[in-house]
């Protein structure tokens, strides 16, 4: 799942957002088949897909994976959270 993750934010930043869609989505799927969806592992992922909803201007879904970012976030005690809250005020100036 992490080697599709990377693979998938390399592709975000050459805005090949099919192929970033594709490889971030199956990394998202492999950590919910291995009940990791909620671990803190798959903040990054929910960033990146937030990201790529943004470019695709499809703002409902980035919104969704931002949050789930935040929650995740917020039951682990994370600090980390400001790229996620980066997302959500480009998210609205949309």
């Amino acid at each position: 799942a992490r080697t599709l993750g990377y693979l998938g934010n390399v592709y975000l930043k050459m805005k090949e957002v099919n192929k970033a869609e594709d490889a971030l989505e199956r990394s998202l799927r492999l950590l919910e088949e291995n009940g990791q969806r909620n671990h803190i592992k798959a903040t990054k992922i929910l960033i990146d897909l937030s990201r790529l909803y943004i470019l695709k201007n499809n703002f409902e879904t980035a919104e969704k994976y931002v949050f789930d970012a935040l929650e995740i976030y917020k039951k682990n005690n994370c600090q980390e959270s400001s790229a996620a809250f980066e997302i959500l005020a480009d998210l609205y100036q949309k």
